[in-house]
């Protein structure tokens, strides 16, 4: 390889692991996984019958702990725990997905509101040169199907895997691996 190559990115277990160990650091990075899981969770409750969802949530705030236990046990009712289960771990690698990119943002140091757009936009369609795996377009599209109102388990199982591709390319966004340079 010439020293103008660069290495391609390393499709790795250790790179998922890596990933983990950064997004669960610090506390803050741990309270970020957290709040996105939650986030992401509640929104695929909620997105599975947007109308009695809308209903319930403009109730007022005493409606909004019966329509999660309501949503929570129709998808254990249609899904079972397996989908619960799914659902976790969808949520908690998105969240770890989110926490890497902004882990990459800061990294490049985008200072002003176009280097953030444009920091943005270079890792949500093709990732870091040398080290983004460049799936994240396919995330979200497998994220919005992950809501659809059915069975939806192969689809959460194809964006789990999704999910993990990507985290085995990117790793740690810390590093950057460049051969020859």
């Amino acid at each position: 390889m010439s020293s103008s190559e660069t290495q391609s990115p390393a499709f790795t277990i250790q790179n998922v692991i890596s990933a983990v160990r950064y997004s669960l650091s610090t506390p803050k990075r741990i309270f970020d996984v957290f709040l996105i899981s939650l986030v992401v969770i509640l929104a695929m409750l909620f997105g599975v019958y947007p109308t009695y969802s809308f209903a319930m949530l403009s109730s007022g705030v005493g409606q909004w702990s019966e329509a999660f236990r309501v949503l929570l046990n129709t998808m254990m009712f249609e899904q079972g725990s397996l989908g619960i289960g799914l659902l976790i771990v969808y949520a908690v690698l998105t969240a770890i997905v989110i926490r890497v990119l902004v882990g990459r943002a800061s990294m490049i140091q985008a200072d002003s509101t176009v280097g953030w757009f444009v920091a943005f936009a270079g890792m949500a369609t093709a990732g870091c040169a040398s080290c983004g795996a460049g799936f994240i377009g396919f995330l979200g599209s497998m994220g919005g199907l992950a809501v659809i109102p059915f069975d939806v388990t192969g689809m959460r199982i194809i964006a789990i895997v999704l999910l993990i591709v990507y985290l085995a390319y990117e790793g740690d966004p810390t590093v950057c691996v460049v051969d020859g340079t």
